[in-house]
């Protein structure tokens, strides 16, 4: 890129963040505040302005716009955001010799999450589950009883098979990776819960601690100090043990038998740790309290018309959920109340399937989601409001799949097709 492609580049940015900003303020439930401490800076937007200062001149002095950005600074908030941005077009429109509907494309091509398939691998067998690990370097996937390690090369958005292991005696249906190294934990219906170890010489892995649960394992998760590990099985009941690594030790903390009548799918922590929610093929989900021990106590639940194939904390008061014929759900809590008024964020009949666990990236504000055949990329944009960027087709309603921690890789697996695509931004 040469210096006015450059320049040309980071204009456009900025309306584009104007543009992103105006659709936060007009999301339900918004409380626009003028604030020092909002997402974009009026002054920065007056710093680039400044630079185009001789490029506007002749259309100041033809009095269709007003250059002084002070003057914005005097409307309600949200008309001064639609005044720059259209300031903004009209400048850039100008100084760059594009029509107007020109740049409205280019927005539009921004504003979506553009993605594509970038390698194709035959997998045959079962897989019930993937998982990237801590710096987004390796994926570990199952089949059958076996699990398999590719190296991931995000730089090249390659993946490669490195390593390939029986790991349990009958399938695996949770695969954990920790967040701070290279230890994988793996749960299957041999009631088993295995962490790996990457040995130094790398490609080969050590069964550094077993432990059996005495019940077939459907999914488990950790916690963020990694001392816990919080299990889901597939007569409905909750586990939770306490992990010491470096003792290679794991002991049970707590057993609860039938908290759900039939096999658990999902289970998530909120921010704080101090609840926790799980969904079943029973139709409930049950929010509970738990402590830095890991002793948990039931405090509500909620029967739904149809069972829960995934649900995750999305904020400490809000859950979203997949539910069999009925489609993508926000929950809100209130004082560890289920509020009645939920929300139907896409609402789609069809039958669904568990095992492709709600993925939300922060950091770009990412969900990937997916009900039916269909796996969703949508933009949470205020706390309330979610935009539908984009979605990617399957030939089957069995999807399984893990996002990089990155947001910018996602891999599935649907009819024995092993499928890595990239979230071009």
């Amino acid at each position: 890129m040469n210096a006015i492609e450059i320049e040309q580049e980071n204009y456009f940015k900025v309306i584009l963040q104007l543009r992103n900003e105006i659709k936060k303020c007009k999301g339900p439930d918004s409380q626009i505040i003028k604030s020092n401490n909002s997402s974009l800076s009026l002054y920065n937007i007056k710093n680039q302005q400044l630079q185009e200062d001789q490029q506007i001149s002749d259309i100041q002095r033809e009095g269709q716009i007003d250059s002084n950005i002070t003057n914005l600074q005097r409307m309600p908030y949200i008309e001064m955001l639609e005044q720059a941005e259209k300031y903004l077009k009209l400048v850039y429109e100008t100084a760059y010799n594009i029509s107007h509907d020109d740049l409205e494309k280019k927005f539009q091509a921004k504003e979506t999450i553009p993605y594509k398939l970038i390698k194709q691998i035959s997998y045959p067998q079962i897989c019930q589950s993937l998982s990237f690990n801590f710096d987004n370097t390796l994926l570990a996937t199952t089949q059958g009883s076996n699990i398999k390690i590719f190296n991931f090369n995000y730089n090249k958005g390659n993946i490669e098979q490195i390593a390939n292991f029986e790991a349990h005696e009958s399938n695996i249906n949770s695969l954990v990776f920790s967040k701070k190294s290279n230890y994988l934990f793996s749960g299957g219906d041999d009631f088993f819960i295995h962490i790996w170890e990457e040995l130094k010489s790398k490609n080969q892995w050590k069964n550094k601690i077993s432990i059996n649960t005495k019940w077939p394992i459907s999914c488990m998760i950790l916690n963020s100090k990694e001392n816990l590990i919080i299990v889901g099985n597939k007569y409905g009941f909750i586990q939770t043990w306490n992990l010491n690594v470096e003792q290679e030790t794991i002991t049970i903390i707590l057993e609860i038998r039938k908290v759900h009548q039939q096999n658990i799918f999902g289970i998530s922590l909120n921010l704080f740790e101090d609840r926790l929610i799980t969904c079943s093929q029973d139709k409930k989900i049950i929010l509970w309290s738990i402590d830095q021990r890991g002793l948990m106590q039931k405090i509500t639940e909620q029967e739904r018309i149809n069972f829960v194939s995934s649900i995750i904390f999305l904020y400490d008061n809000t859950i979203l959920l997949t539910q069999n014929k009925k489609g993508l759900i926000e929950l809100k809590l209130d004082d560890d109340t289920f509020k009645q008024d939920e929300k139907i964020i896409l609402e789609d009949p069809s039958e669904d399937c568990p095992n492709f666990p709600i993925q939300f990236n922060k950091t770009k504000n990412i969900i990937i989601i997916k009900h039916n055949q269909f796996v969703y990329m949508y933009r949470e944009l205020n706390k309330g409001s979610y935009d539908l960027q984009n979605k990617i087709v399957f030939d089957s309603i069995k999807v399984y799949g893990a996002f990089s921690s990155k947001g910018k890789y996602l891999v599935t697996l649907n009819e024995q097709l092993l499928r890595l695509y990239e979230l071009v931004e």
